[in-house]
C-alpha cells in the first residue's frame, strides 16, 4: 500500500495561497475599504473574506468577483504580475509615470466604473478646452 502525497491534493475549485489573499488585502486598503465593506461589495461574509485574505479556501467564483471589483486580471491575482502586453506598455509609458496616483485609482474601478469615468473625463476635457480657445473679452 502506497501514501497518497496529500500537499498535491487540493479541492478543485480553491486556491490555497497566502500571495493571493495578500494581493486581495492590498487592494482593499488601498481602497479604504474594511473588510465588511468589501465583502458586501463582494457578496461574502466578513469571515470567509478575512479566511480568503488569509489565503485560506480562495473559491473561484470569489476571485472573479474580486478581479472584476478591483480591475485587475485574473493573472494579476494569481501570481502578482500582469501577462497583459497592454497593461505593460501603458505602466511604462509616459502618462503612467507622471500620474500614478490617478492610474492607481484607476486601476481599482471596475468595466462599468472605466466607462464612466472616461466619458466624464471626456465631458470634462471638451469644456476646459472650450473655455480655453474662446477668444478674451476686453
Amino acid at each position: 500500500m502506497t501514501k497518497k502525497n496529500t500537499d498535491i491534493r487540493k479541492k478543485p475549485n480553491d486556491l490555497n495561497d497566502p500571495a493571493i489573499g495578500q494581493r486581495i488585502r492590498e487592494h482593499r486598503k488601498r481602497m479604504d475599504l474594511t473588510q465588511d465593506e468589501l465583502s458586501q461589495h463582494l457578496l461574502c461574509t466578513t469571515n470567509y473574506l478575512g479566511q480568503m485574505e488569509r489565503g485560506r479556501n480562495i473559491s473561484f467564483s470569489f476571485a472573479k468577483r474580486a478581479c472584476e471589483f478591483f480591475g485587475v486580471s485574473f493573472d494579476y491575482l494569481l501570481y502578482g504580475k500582469e501577462h497583459d502586453r497592454q497593461a505593460s506598455i501603458l505602466r511604462e509609458s509616459s502618462v503612467y509615470q507622471t500620474t500614478p496616483d490617478l492610474i492607481r485609482l484607476l486601476e481599482t474601478c471596475t468595466s462599468n466604473e472605466l466607462d464612466y469615468c472616461e466619458n466624464l473625463v471626456r465631458t470634462a476635457l471638451t469644456h476646459l478646452r472650450s473655455f480655453r480657445d474662446r477668444p478674451e473679452e476686453t
